[in-house]
């Protein structure tokens, strides 16, 4: 997600002409991509479907797109083959904290391993600009 537009960095730089665009447009891309790694999160509100690695006896997630939307549900599943086919986890298993993005498992156990658990739902900072 560009982080500003255009039309914003020239008013604030005071420019007129179109002959920097190309570049500013590109600069713009290039640090809004930077601000979101050094955040650590998304800033664009957008439906996601991430995979994440679970460890031995981890019982918290940190999702990456927070806050989390109400609408529609955020889903979770847990499964070793990667497939993912399974029905979602029951809610009453977990509490998610939709502004910090931190999903608690105190009444189900995730089963450990690389990309075996996978987030479905609607999350960032903003929608786009």
């Amino acid at each position: 997600m560009r982080l500003t537009t255009l039309a914003r960095v020239n008013a604030l730089l005071n420019l007129t002409t179109m002959q920097n665009d190309a570049v500013i447009n590109r600069l713009i891309t290039q640090v809004s991509r930077q601000a979101e790694e050094h955040l650590g999160r998304y800033a664009e509100r957008i439906a996601r479907t991430e995979q994440y690695q679970v460890k031995y006896d981890q019982h918290v997630v940190f999702l990456r797109g927070y806050p989390v939307a109400a609408t529609p549900a955020a889903q979770f599943r847990n499964d070793t083959s990667r497939e993912f086919t399974s029905s979602a986890i029951d809610a009453d298993n977990y509490y998610l904290d939709r502004d910090t993005g931190i999903v608690r498992f105190d009444q189900y156990s995730l089963v450990y391993g690389e990309g075996v658990f996978q987030a479905i739902y609607t999350g960032g900072m903003a929608y786009s600009l």
